[in-house]
């Protein structure tokens, strides 16, 4: 087995472009270790929990988009195999292809006598990869998820040099991989890149999601980082931060809501597999609502609930839904020693993951799409973790196998 890095490369010199750049390498190149991990902070915590593996390269650089492959060393190269294709998740800000070991699986799916060759890569993350504001021209905008695009097409073109079958290319991801999934196949590349998706933990549906210039706005993300960067405000402002180390920071790609592309059926007819963990928002809420001390009054849980509540939506939400939402989640299943973390928790993951991926079964599923369409639910609580992390969506039973891959069979 082996791995094998691309030619695509975000910065050479000067200004970072906004697509990717195709560049042959120069002379032969070593595989045999992972290559630079896109810039991101230190990994996070909750409750001392780890959000994510650690990262395995040597080192973080721009020059960061590598792929890594693995394929059975006990088939031909000559014989075509079936390609499974992960994007990593970390909330578009952290996380990498090398958090992953493909090994596993792909001893696992020799076992099966279904051999495949896996992939993952890294895409640009964080201001880097996903920066919102009206001054950033257009091919500026998610190109996270261009590099995503760039990496798909890049193994149709290749797939055949290292035995897979580009044909049969199934992509899938975790959390924010997920959201990558699902938009691939809301907004898809103009020539097929892939047969059937897998998302665990995770949609693009996000109902909060804001245009660009929401960040420009006083407080707003775009504001703070050209303030402190001293690029301050207006067209120019884009043009320096392009220009700044990346060290300084620490093309559009979706030009309509997700959420209303969804719920028009506007989406690739496509297979697909999707589904949750148990408890999936715990470990996401962070452990601040677990150590209130002393625990505070029914009345004070409410009125706490109701800013966190409504902290989820860039809407105003009226009093009259708040109040609703405060009873149906008045008697949360209890997995921690706090009602108010138990709630808070509950609708988080109603929220974010479970309404979302509801949505989009529906629609998908309708009779007239007649599109193969499969749901699951991992409810083990995973062995050595706090029980009110629940399933915890990063888990992974086996260690050489990503989270939520070791419940399917190709």
């Amino acid at each position: 087995m082996y791995s094998k890095a691309s030619a695509l490369h975000p910065r050479r010199s000067g200004s970072r472009p906004s697509a990717p750049i195709a560049m042959a390498p120069e002379g032969l190149q070593s595989a045999v270790a992972f290559g630079a991990d896109c810039p991101q902070p230190p990994l996070l915590e909750t409750g001392g929990v780890a959000i994510g593996p650690p990262l395995q390269a040597a080192n973080q650089s721009e020059d960061c988009l590598f792929l890594n492959i693995w394929r059975p060393t006990s088939t031909s190269i000559n014989k075509t195999l079936p390609i499974q294709v992960y994007l990593h998740g970390g909330g578009y800000f952290e996380g990498s292809g090398s958090e992953w070991d493909g090994t596993g699986l792909v001893r696992r799916s020799i076992a099966t006598q279904k051999p495949i060759i896996f992939i993952t890569f890294n895409y640009r993350l964080g201001v880097l990869g996903f920066i919102g504001s009206a001054q950033a021209p257009n091919s500026a905008l998610n190109v996270g998820l261009q590099d995503q695009r760039d990496a798909l097409r890049w193994i149709q073109d290749n797939a055949a040099n290292f035995g897979g079958d580009a044909s049969r290319v199934t992509i899938s991801g975790e959390s924010a991989g997920a959201g990558g999934v699902h938009m691939h196949y809301l907004f898809p590349d103009s020539i097929k890149t892939f047969r059937a998706g897998i998302s665990s933990s995770g949609t693009s549906q996000v109902l909060a999601t804001v245009p660009c210039e929401w960040h420009d706005r006083p407080g707003g993300g775009y504001t703070i980082l050209s303030n402190i960067t001293g690029c301050g405000s207006g067209a120019a402002s884009f043009r320096c931060l392009q220009d700044l180390p990346f060290d300084a920071l620490r093309g559009s790609f979706i030009d309509e809501y997700p959420a209303k592309k969804a719920l028009d059926g506007d989406f690739l007819n496509l297979p697909i597999i999707t589904g949750t963990n148990l408890n999936e928002g715990n470990l996401l809420i962070g452990a601040s609502l677990l150590d209130l001390s002393p625990q505070p009054s029914t009345e004070e849980e409410n009125s706490i609930l109701s800013g966190f509540i409504a902290g989820q939506s860039i809407r105003n939400v009226s009093q009259d839904t708040i109040t609703q939402l405060l009873g149906l989640y008045a008697h949360p299943e209890r997995v921690s020693n706090s009602t108010l973390y138990d709630r808070a928790a509950e609708f988080f993951t109603d929220n974010g993951f479970l309404a979302p991926q509801r949505q989009f079964l529906k629609v998908a599923s309708a009779m007239q799409r007649n599109q193969d369409v499969w749901a699951y639910s991992f409810q083990q609580r995973i062995p050595g973790f706090p029980a009110f992390l629940g399933g915890k969506f990063l888990s992974q039973p086996n260690s050489s196998l990503p989270a939520g891959v070791h419940s399917f069979s190709f």
